[in-house]
């Protein structure tokens, strides 16, 4: 290897037909992460 780096970024962006406060709270809080963190009949027991 030379030492140079073949890292790249990658951005994703996402838009909601939300409020901001409410998407907000679904990422913030735990009780909501819970419901709808992850794939579709995945369950998260606790956050």
């Amino acid at each position: 290897m030379d030492g140079s780096s073949n890292k790249q970024d990658i951005v994703i962006t996402r838009e909601y037909d939300y409020p901001v406060e409410l998407v907000w709270k679904a990422w913030t809080d735990p009780t909501l992460v819970m419901k709808w963190w992850g794939p579709t009949h995945y369950t998260s027991p606790r956050c």
